[in-house]
């Protein structure tokens, strides 16, 4: 559990899949205001196989930006296999829509629904937006969020779904388990939502470049890509910037995430 902070409300251990109730749960982190309010579905790292939905970090996107939260928890390795886990992020989101219209109907999840996760949850997230089954499976579209952040997620089949087949965790493979496997047409651009990419220098060896075919590769089938957003972070390891504070004391993701959301620079 993680401590509260002042001018947020929480709302924690929330089931969104009944069949899972001690895995499939939601923790809500709300600005303590009733104006209209974006919101953030983040969906943590630890490789498939471990992590939680408790990110202290988080805080600052109710508290300095007035941004709600709701950080999911999945089923991971070993209990779960592909494709559980992004299934459970698609029913969250699901549920997190419907539970916020119904409970907390100041939040604008009509217009500012976002999705998002970091290593492992970059690339559920990167899942959900380019593989369309997943959200059509509970009668959503990618485009029934208004931005995706893809926070260091592996593009390509991610290495645990590559140790669960048996395979070298090392290898580079594309199959319909690697987001980079539905960029195979020129979209409409009312089609592609907005994404925020993040990755730094000192990254997990061989995920800047992948990173950066992601980038080109959406570029070389012509999406529109003055509503894609690549941050790159100099000097740090693997997410090493989600437990840092800039000269503001605001975490360095949260600025980033916040500034992507609010829709600044």
């Amino acid at each position: 559990m993680i401590a509260a902070r002042q001018h947020v409300k929480s709302l924690l251990n929330i089931v969104y899949r009944p069949e899972f109730p001690e895995i499939c749960l939601v923790d809500f982190y709300l600005p303590d205001t009733d104006s209209p309010a974006p919101l953030l579905v983040y969906l943590h790292g630890g490789g498939l196989e471990a992590g939680n939905r408790h990110c202290s970090f988080l805080y600052d996107l109710p508290e300095k930006y007035g941004i709600a939260v709701a950080s999911v928890e999945y089923r991971m390795y070993p209990d779960a296999h592909y494709p559980d886990f992004v299934d459970d992020c698609a029913a969250s989101v699901s549920f997190i829509r419907s539970y916020a219209r119904e409970h907390l109907p100041y939040l604008d999840v009509g217009n500012r629904l976002f999705v998002g996760g970091s290593s492992a949850g970059g690339y559920l997230s990167m899942m959900l937006c380019f593989a369309p089954r997943f959200l059509g499976e509970y009668g959503m579209k990618p485009t029934d969020i208004a931005g995706y952040i893809h926070d260091a997620g592996q593009p390509t089949v991610h290495f645990n779904i590559l140790r669960e087949h048996g395979m070298d965790t090392r290898l580079v493979r594309i199959d319909d388990s690697a987001p980079i496997w539905y960029i195979d047409h020129t979209p409409k651009p009312e089609d592609v939502p907005r994404m925020c990419i993040l990755y730094s220098e000192n990254d997990i060896p061989n995920r800047p470049e992948q990173t950066a075919l992601l980038y080109r590769t959406m570029a070389h089938f012509e999406y529109p890509m003055e509503k894609i957003e690549l941050h790159y972070f100099p000097g740090y390891g693997h997410c090493g910037y989600l437990q840092v504070n800039d000269t503001d004391g605001i975490n360095v993701f949260c600025k980033t995430a916040a500034l992507f959301i609010l829709g600044k620079k």
